[in-house]
């Protein structure tokens, strides 16, 4: 807090003339590895308070001896110790605790070392100036005059001021006194030095702050590339299992449909149930190439019949292929299957190589949430429903790209979207795998009914107002 001071030490504080020509008188030339201890205290305010205690010293001392002192020292008792009554002193004054009428000069004096410091900083460039200026001179070492300005914007890109730097410099070329246009790197430090040390250009917190800017860049810069780095080997490992099990589900996939029992149940009928270990009545047997080839369909879809370390095959419709199976059912299966056995809807189900992918894409997604943030998923607009003579195809439009789409459907899915089309008004979204360029989820409609029973709703509550109103 600001204190009151008497007049009479006021007047001894200005005699002290603590002012810019003793801040010059206090200076030493001392080198970087010196620590420019000098500008330290100055910067500190301790050789202003250092004075000031010196002189306060001093009129105590006289006062000891004309035996007109008060306080520390004045009775005969106690010895007197002039370095301790000094550093009191410098600890009751101390300029980060007291405000009063010498605040200003502590802040002068700071500023002024502050300018110092950075202009010992901007002279200890030289080598830096040298090796810049060797990368543009010609053979006789020598740049034009008209250069220097480049030279000075080229110092300050590299010391990354933005301009702090070069807004507050002259034309060198018209100060250096020579009678060529050609100027060597002697002649043009000897006047930039002299300009330096009149002149309050950078501080050294201004190249501070851009190096730690610069750090800050490059440690930005490296910790992207690290992470780009990391989430590209993590999309291509997921990308090579995904390959892998696309692979086994072709492979899969391709013997089923030549393996008469399973054939059999695709289009005459048949069905796999186990009743208590045994086959159900008309139940194709419980065990065989075609067990094995369903619980490898299973475990490609992440169903696994049996541990992962098991040595053969699974070749047996137990309850680990029944768990398995009814845990797919709830997982990836249509809703219209039964969950006893397999039959034709949940083979076909099981074959459907849309609902797998849509599978894969599902796993990619859940591995790379952290990383990928689905990136690699898009959301289009549905419009219309095209008839394909194998597969169903939608026309989509991908907003974020103005593009029209035409893309494959999983067939569970078909009747769902053409009555989403046919009755509501509400666009019809889905999300799409930016890999496959195949559809894999149809999003689900924001409105808690469906339009037909929003219509039913409304005629229902007509028709109360009305029966009300009479």
């Amino acid at each position: 807090m600001p204190q009151s001071t008497p007049r009479a030490q006021i007047q001894v504080f200005k005699d002290l003339k603590i002012d810019g020509n003793f801040f010059t008188s206090m200076l030493k030339c001392e080198t970087e590895e010196e620590g420019d201890f000098d500008v330290y205290l100055m910067e500190h305010g301790v050789m202003g308070l250092l004075l000031q205690g010196l002189d306060a010293l001093s009129r105590h001392v006289n006062k000891l001896a004309s035996g007109t002192a008060v306080g520390l020292g004045a009775g005969k008792t106690m010895q007197f110790n002039p370095l301790v009554w000094l550093a009191q002193f410098m600890l009751r004054n101390h300029p980060g605790y007291i405000r009063d009428h010498r605040t200003p000069m502590y802040v002068q004096i700071s500023d002024l070392a502050a300018a110092e410091r950075g202009r010992r900083t901007l002279l200890r460039q030289q080598f830096h100036f040298q090796t810049v200026w060797k990368s543009m001179a010609s053979e006789n070492g020598q740049l034009f005059r008209s250069q220097l300005n480049e030279l000075m914007q080229k110092m300050d890109d590299a010391w990354n001021l933005e301009g702090q730097f070069v807004r507050k410099l002259p034309d060198f070329g018209d100060m250096i006194r020579t009678a060529t246009t050609e100027v060597s790197f002697e002649e043009f430090w000897k006047v930039f030095e002299a300009f330096v040390k009149e002149n309050d250009l950078i501080r050294t917190m201004a190249f501070e702050e851009a190096h730690q800017k610069r750090l800050q860049a490059e440690n930005e810069a490296s910790k992207a590339a690290e992470e780009t780095a990391r989430r590209e080997k993590v999309l291509a490992e997921v990308m090579q299992r995904r390959k892998s099990l696309e692979e086994q589900y072709s492979t899969i996939s391709s013997d089923v449909y030549i393996n008469d029992m399973l054939s059999s149940i695709i289009s005459k009928g048949a069905f796999i149930e186990s009743d208590n270990g045994i086959p159900a009545e008309g139940s194709l047997p419980l065990q065989g190439e075609h067990i094995m080839l369903i619980c490898l369909l299973l475990g490609v879809w992440g169903c696994p019949c049996q541990p992962d370390d098991a040595v053969s095959a699974k070749d047996e419709w137990d309850s680990f292929a029944q768990e398995a199976w009814e845990k797919w059912l709830a997982e990836s299966g249509p809703r219209n299957v039964s969950t006893s056995g397999v039959d034709a809807n949940g083979l076909k189900a099981l074959l459907d190589q849309d609902a797998f992918e849509a599978y894969l894409m599902k796993r990619q997604g859940s591995a790379l949430q952290e990383d990928e943030d689905e990136t690699d998923v898009s959301i289009v607009e549905v419009k219309r429903v095209l008839d394909h003579e194998y597969e169903f195809i939608v026309e989509a439009l991908d907003q974020e790209r103005g593009e029209l789409l035409k893309l494959p459907m999983p067939e569970h899915q078909v009747e769902d979207v053409r009555r989403r089309l046919e009755k509501s008004r509400e666009p019809v979204l889905a999300k799409v795998d930016s890999v496959s360029r195949r559809i894999i989820a149809v999003l689900a409609p924001k409105l808690p009914q469906e339009p037909e029973e929003q219509v039913l709703a409304a005629e229902e509550e007509g028709g109360a107002q009305e029966d009300g109103g009479s």
